[in-house]
């Protein structure tokens, strides 16, 4: 799966130091970008997040970036070539149709892998290169998976990143079964919580494929996907998630990636049709929307519509421990 976002409305973050690198990279100043990375060597749920956004913005000057890493000694400069390549790869790999389109991504995948492994080398304590890497064996040599899986949960055993790149990278029903294994694991305000709901996002995904393949249309298609999984009470999806939301409001506790948790929640009790749900989760993430998250319930559109749903809404009728969290 594309684990990408989109830079013109995403900001699934609150990291003063990585807005300030952004504003220089703008300028053309690179420095910045390697310096936040650096910082955050043994921080791996920051570095693993401010490497995604400063990779996104990076799309199209991966050939600039991967001759500065050849040109110094910087760790920091490898790792972001390797995670740049890594994009532009999936940019090729989803733009027109182009015969020549899959073996040109191929090409910036073997680069980025080469990249990352030496990465992983120079800082031999960072899961970072290693849950990158994980996202080309999987779908190259799936076989492997595993290994390299092993080794991003023997540098970091709670990495939010990783275990949401194992979710991405598994079959639908094995996703599921990890995510609640790793729900069950992490307790309660853990925001891996919410990759069940990704693990949901994506088994909608493969019935959508399915209703495609029997003759429905692809808008059909997707409906009726998204109603079986989400609409269906028969499922247990919408209760499931419910819970798993409950918990994680009670007792959330602050973490880098909280604000992509609350994206994925929010963006799930969207699909459900359920605003009053989504409520604590959207208070949460005005302004910091999760491109990546929403991609799964209407893109930005959905996402404004999911704020604008919030007036009027009186507060639901949850349980106690969600009715008397902070923000209402």
């Amino acid at each position: 799966m594309d684990n990408s976002t989109d830079p013109s409305w995403d900001r699934a973050w609150d990291d003063r130091t990585l807005d300030a690198a952004l504003a220089e990279l703008a300028d053309g100043d690179i420095g910045p970008a390697c310096a936040v990375l650096a910082e955050a060597r043994e921080q791996p749920e920051v570095r693993s997040l401010r490497l995604e956004v400063l990779a996104e913005r990076l799309v199209g000057a991966g050939d600039r970036v991967l001759e500065l890493a050849m040109d110094e000694v910087n760790p920091e400069l490898v790792l972001l070539a390797g995670a740049v390549a890594l994009r532009e790869a999936r940019v090729i790999a989803d733009g027109p149709l182009d015969p020549n389109a899959l073996k040109v991504a191929a090409a910036y995948q073997r680069r980025s892998f080469g990249l990352l492994a030496q990465a992983a080398e120079d800082v031999d304590t960072d899961p970072v290169p290693h849950e990158l890497a994980l996202s080309i064996v999987a779908g190259l040599r799936p076989a492997d998976a595993d290994a390299v899986w092993g080794r991003v949960a023997k540098r970091c055993p709670t990495f939010y990143t990783g275990h949401r790149t194992r979710v991405s990278t598994l079959a639908p029903t094995d996703a599921l079964a990890f995510a609640r294994a790793t729900a069950r694991a992490a307790g309660s305000g853990d925001p891996r919580a919410a990759l069940v709901v990704l693990a949901h996002f994506l088994g909608c995904r493969a019935k959508a494929a399915e209703f495609l393949a029997a003759g429905k249309n692809a808008d059909g298609a997707l409906l009726n996907a998204r109603w079986e999984t989400f609409r269906n009470p028969r499922s247990g999806v919408p209760g499931e998630i419910a819970e798993l939301s409950q918990r994680y409001l009670a007792a959330a506790r602050p973490h880098p990636r909280a604000i992509e948790a609350h994206n994925l929640f929010a963006a799930a009790f969207s699909a459900m049709g359920s605003p009053e749900l989504s409520e604590p989760h959207l208070r949460l993430v005005v302004g910091k929307p999760s491109a990546w998250a929403w991609r799964w319930a209407g893109g930005e559109e959905g996402y404004n519509s999911a704020q604008q749903a919030l007036r009027g809404i009186k507060h639901p009728d949850l349980a106690p421990e969600v009715r008397n969290h902070p923000l209402f």
